[in-house]
């Protein structure tokens, strides 16, 4: 009769750990601990002139998307775009944000991207400082809140409010009127 001795024991040990560590390991790399944190900072709606005009003939609204891939995988953020509402829910307005990074001058033209798909690596952060110009100001004026939606991967869209306020107190004066206060987001 074949008896185990205690050294053959001892590498029956040894082997049944190093296959369980393996198995454990490729198990917890597959799965994805981490999540994308998306945040907005430094929204500001200032009136743009055209010409001798003394309204406002466009309103520019700035901001800064904040993202942080805290997964130990590269995230993809895509389809960006602003939407903004009024008091019962009815969009105003929307538009694809530009990035103002990007902004070239081109004679008297600024050219600007948009945000297009952004690929954030595991465990960095990226700044996206973004913009948008609306012309139809009356419709701007009746919104009470802003939204950015996007998509991360090819999952379902999601939203983040950029500003809530109503954005008929802001100025409509003349060129020296025209600056707004900062809205700040909820």
């Amino acid at each position: 009769m074949n008896t185990i001795t205690p050294d053959t024991f001892n590498t029956l040990i040894g082997v049944a750990g190093t296959l369980c560590g393996t198995i454990l390991g490729w198990a917890l790399a597959k799965i994805d601990f981490g999540r994308l944190h998306i945040s907005i900072d430094d929204f500001k709606p200032y009136a743009t002139y055209f010409g001798y005009n003394d309204r406002p003939s466009a309103y520019e609204l700035t901001f800064t998307i904040k993202i942080f891939n805290a997964s130990s995988r590269n995230q993809v953020i895509r389809d960006c775009y602003v939407v903004c509402f009024d008091g019962k829910s009815n969009q105003t307005y929307k538009d694809v944000p530009k990035d103002k990074d990007s902004a070239i001058q081109i004679g008297k033209a600024l050219s600007e991207k948009y945000i297009g798909v952004q690929n954030i690596s595991p465990q960095h952060g990226l700044d996206i400082h973004a913009g948008c110009q609306v012309q139809d100001i009356e419709q701007f004026m009746r919104s009470k809140k802003v939204y950015l939606f996007y998509k991360i991967g090819n999952k379902k869209k999601r939203k983040k409010l950029v500003a809530k306020r109503d954005f008929s107190q802001i100025s409509r004066g003349g060129k020296n009127g025209g600056q707004t206060e900062n809205a700040q987001p909820e």
